[in-house]
């Protein structure tokens, strides 16, 4: 246990200094020497997730979620990494629980629409984008996606809607 604390301090020293690939071998060896170092999976999830290494990430964040259950952000950057190594309905199922946690965050509805829209179920992936919407009124990506969708659904006018009010955005950011 000694040990372990060890290697979790010099993982820690290790990301001060910016060196991710040094700290994620302490974590690691951290976790493996005391599985109980719960944070740590989630740090070293992190860690990943910004190194691109997505797959080792999922790996952790699941055993960090299989000991804290009720932590939205976790579940957020779970469903990130799924996303990104095209899991779309591990990614929906890991949006919905940070949803049912935290219902009224816009990026994750917005994140939840996305996963229906790559999906092609568009009239799901438009109730959630329409959703976040009312959170980010300004946000020129989510009015593009919206305008994606109504095109799949063959709606030209609120196509044409959404994309004016996306380019507008983009021309005139706030």
């Amino acid at each position: 246990e000694n040990n372990a604390l060890h290697y979790l301090y010099a993982a820690q020293n290790y990301v001060e200094l910016d060196q991710k690939t040094n700290a994620i071998t302490c974590y690691k060896r951290a976790i493996m020497l005391d599985p109980r170092l719960i944070n740590a999976k989630l740090d070293l999830a992190n860690l990943l997730a910004e190194k691109k290494e997505h797959t080792d990430a999922i790996e952790y964040y699941l055993a960090y979620t299989r000991d804290v259950n009720d932590n939205a952000d976790a579940y957020f950057n779970l469903g990130v990494a799924y996303e990104n190594v095209d899991k779309i309905n591990h990614a929906l199922s890991a949006f919905k629980k940070a949803f049912a946690l935290n219902p009224d965050d816009p990026n994750l509805i917005q994140e939840i629409g996305r996963c229906y829209h790559v999906a092609k179920n568009y009239e799901k992936a438009l109730q959630f984008y329409l959703g976040a919407l009312q959170s980010k009124p300004n946000d020129a990506d989510l009015l593009y996606n919206i305008a994606l969708v109504y095109a799949q659904l063959g709606d030209n006018d609120k196509t044409i809607d959404y994309l004016n009010r996306s380019v507008a955005i983009k021309n005139n950011p706030l």
